[in-house]
């Protein structure tokens, strides 16, 4: 069973480092300085499981005048199944309980643009550099009623 929440425990906690060591450091070749901010203990993080088997996570930041969105990561062997796009949604719909009409933005890989676009993501501005990395800003765009 598939099921994602939101992280509550130092346990838990350090599951999603694993899971980003994992991606980000072993597999990406980022610098673990890089990878482990100090941002981590004020972000909101999340887990997908599988039969308690965690996979995935990601965590959001409140800025100043909105929310960004980050570290989404999937363990290799689980992509392709959907998890990454739980762990975004989950993501998006507990910033929009806090806040209906929040902005909400992430970095995202240029190559990642269109699974962002899926969900209400545009780009906007340049892109730039991040760990290396070809990256653009996108912004949520809200779903009109």
């Amino acid at each position: 069973m598939v099921k994602v929440r939101k992280v509550k425990t130092e346990q838990e906690f350090m599951k999603c480092l694993f899971i980003r060591f994992m991606v980000f450091c072993q597999e990406l070749q980022m610098d673990l300085r890089q990878e482990m901010d100090f941002r981590d203990p004020e972000a909101t993080h999340f887990l997908v499981f599988i039969d308690e088997e965690p996979v995935g996570t990601c965590r959001y930041l409140e800025q100043w005048d909105y929310y960004l969105i980050g570290r989404l990561a999937v363990l290799p062997s689980f992509r392709k199944n959907g998890y990454g796009s739980q762990l975004l949604t989950a993501a998006v719909k507990s910033i929009l309980r806090k806040d209906k009409n929040a902005k909400i933005e992430l970095h995202a890989p240029v190559e990642r643009i269109d699974f962002y676009k899926k969900f209400g993501f545009l780009p906007f501005g340049q892109t730039f550099l991040e760990n290396d990395v070809q990256h653009i800003g996108m912004r949520y765009h809200h779903p009109k009623k």
